[in-house]
């Protein structure tokens, strides 16, 4: 056979050749991917989630990485009858059967109550709503001081012998104080003096004794309510 037939076949060959590479290539990466998902998702494999409630957050860490599980503390609470830095909360149930690699996140009890956006209270709600809502939120010790005004209509709120807003974020532990109306005097709503300008408190409320007592600048309603005293009767 002439060299030229020989040189004729070459290129067929590799063809050939090149083919059956890229076949073998496609079953290997087939293979490996096969494989490689085997062992992803742990196929035929499984573990109990342990109870790890009421233990200390180091320990709870390391008994769940024992068994293949990951671990994320991703929340904390206050539970003031539990020590600090336990788990109080598990994402898996204890006992129940998952694949190595699960993701369980625990929630740890903190040292302190945790600050929480104060309520909106102050001149906006009574005594008794406030105090309702505020033991609702964890704060367990509420004052009351009073004041002359709307009877039991919260004015402000403290802590710490300072008023605070809506939405300052405080502890459930911090004591805190009602600023409460004792119902001797009403304000009632913003007048105006002669010149036009807004006067800064206005009231409906008079005590029957007081009647001929107002002095030049006392700004009564047109209608006041006058509050009549009940005499005293003297002990015979």
């Amino acid at each position: 056979m002439r060299l030229s037939k020989y040189i004729e076949k070459i290129p067929g060959f590799f063809v050939g050749a090149n083919c059956l590479g890229m076949l073998l290539l496609a079953a290997i990466l087939v293979a490996g991917g096969y494989y490689a998902l085997h062992i992803y998702t742990h196929h035929g494999e499984t573990v109990k989630v342990p109870d790890v409630r009421g233990k200390d957050a180091r320990e709870a860490i390391r008994i769940l990485e024992r068994e293949g599980l990951g671990v994320e503390v991703s929340d904390t609470d206050y539970v003031a009858a539990k020590r600090p830095d336990i788990i109080l909360e598990q994402s898996l149930a204890p006992g129940q059967t998952v694949k190595p690699g699960r993701m369980v996140h625990l929630t740890v009890n903190a040292a302190s109550p945790l600050p929480v956006a104060f309520p909106d209270i102050a001149d906006n709600s009574s005594m008794r709503q406030a105090q309702a809502l505020l033991k609702s939120m964890g704060f367990d010790s509420v004052r009351v001081e009073w004041r002359n005004g709307d009877k039991e209509w919260v004015y402000a709120v403290k802590a710490g012998g300072k008023e605070i807003a809506a939405g300052t974020r405080i502890s459930a532990g911090t004591i805190i104080s009602l600023v409460v109306g004792n119902g001797k005097e009403v304000d009632q709503y913003n007048g105006q003096d002669e010149d036009g300008a807004t006067a800064e408190y206005v009231t409906d409320t008079i005590l029957e004794s007081e009647l001929g007592t107002l002095g030049p600048g006392d700004i009564v309603l047109d209608n006041p309510e006058i509050l009549v005293e009940e005499p005293i009767e003297e002990e015979r």
